[in-house]
C-alpha cells in the first residue's frame, strides 16, 4: 500500500515537472520558419529590385479575380502576368487568382511558396495580408499571416529564395 501511495506520488510530481517545462516552452513566441526573423535583414531588400527581377509585366491589364481583395494586391495583380525566379516559388501568378480558393473560398491563391505551400489572400478588401497555408501549423482552413502587406511578402520571398540557393 505504501509503495503505491510513493509512486502514485512520483507520478503526480513528475506530470507537474513536465507541465511546468512545457509551459516555459509555449510562452516563447511561434515564428514560423518561412518569415525573416532579422528586420534589419528584411528592410535591406527593396521591392522595387524583386519586381525588376522576378515580374513579367502583363499586356493586358484587365485580369479576373476572385475577389474581392485588398486595392494594393489588386494592382499588383493588373500590372503582372507572374512574378517569379523559377518554377517553384511562385510569389505571384495571375492565373491562381481567377477562383476562390478550393479548401476555404474565404480566400483566393495568389501564389506558391518554395515548399508547394498555397499563398493566400483573404477576400476582404480591408485586409492587406498574405498568408501561407500547409505548413507545419496552418493548414488551409486557418490560414498563418505570411506578411502584413504585399511589400514585406515581396521582401520574405527574396530573403526565402537566397537562402534556398545556399
Amino acid at each position: 500500500m505504501e509503495y503505491l501511495l510513493l509512486l502514485m506520488f512520483v507520478a503526480v510530481l513528475g506530470n507537474f515537472i513536465i507541465r511546468k517545462v512545457v509551459a516555459r516552452i509555449d510562452r516563447e513566441p511561434a515564428v514560423p520558419e518561412t518569415m525573416a526573423t532579422d528586420p534589419k535583414k528584411l528592410a535591406s531588400v527593396s521591392p522595387q529590385e524583386v519586381l525588376k527581377a522576378w515580374g513579367h509585366v502583363a499586356e493586358n491589364p484587365s485580369v479576373q479575380i476572385a475577389g474581392p481583395i485588398h486595392p494594393s494586391i489588386a494592382a499588383y495583380l493588373r500590372r503582372y502576368e507572374m512574378i517569379a525566379p523559377d518554377k517553384f516559388l511562385k510569389v505571384l501568378d495571375r492565373s491562381l487568382a481567377a477562383q476562390p480558393f478550393k479548401e476555404n473560398e474565404a480566400f483566393t491563391q495568389i501564389g506558391v511558396w518554395g515548399n508547394g505551400s498555397e499563398v493566400l489572400v483573404r477576400r476582404d478588401a480591408s485586409d492587406a495580408r498574405v498568408y501561407l497555408a500547409d505548413i507545419e501549423d496552418a493548414t488551409p482552413e486557418q490560414p498563418e499571416v505570411l506578411a502584413e502587406s504585399f511589400e514585406q511578402y515581396l521582401r520574405e520571398a527574396w530573403l526565402h529564395y537566397l537562402d534556398s540557393q545556399e
